[in-house]
């Protein structure tokens, strides 16, 4: 489309997820944008909570599951353009089943084995089996043409089951 014909048009954003809010962000210099979002909250990466702890007031974008230089360089530079502060976090991971007085990390082996029954847990033992033959196929998976198949279809047909917790 020719530039030309855009300027002054009014243009739509569906979705105010990171995605949506920087090209909403950026066509708002030029254009006039409406961003549409179903929620009642800025969603995707960019939903921020605050929080206080002991006085202290936090605000925390909820959304991220993993944030690096290397997966958003984009995101990094819109960042240091508005001048957002950003921290360093320990990524980690943890479970708690507590139906069945269950809990795990996966952070390291004393983590993993923080409640020393789960060295007797069959079902455990399982567990962790499984996940390390999917991670094994992960490579597998993603050459795969795999965009109509449930990642709970792709677990049957790899044999993974769920643990009974």
């Amino acid at each position: 489309m020719h530039e030309s014909r855009l300027d002054g048009s009014k243009i739509a954003v569906i979705g105010s997820g990171i995605s949506g809010l920087a090209a909403a962000w950026a066509l708002s210099k030029k254009y006039q944008v409406t961003v549409f979002e179903s929620n009642n909250y800025l969603g995707g990466h960019a939903n921020t909570a605050v929080c206080s702890h002991e006085g202290e007031r936090f605000v925390t974008d909820t959304g991220f599951i993993v944030f690096n230089d290397r997966n958003y360089p984009h995101l990094n530079m819109l960042f240091d353009h508005l001048k957002v502060p950003i921290e360093n976090s320990n990524m980690s991971f943890s479970a708690s089943f507590p139906q069945r007085d269950l809990e795990y990390s996966g952070g390291d082996l004393r983590g993993l084995f923080a409640q020393k029954r789960n060295l007797l847990r069959p079902y455990f033992w399982r567990m962790l089996i499984d996940i390390a033959r999917f991670y094994r196929k992960s490579e597998e998976y993603m050459r795969r043409d795999l965009d109509n198949v449930s990642i709970g279809q792709l677990l049957t047909l790899q044999r993974i089951t769920a643990p009974r917790f």
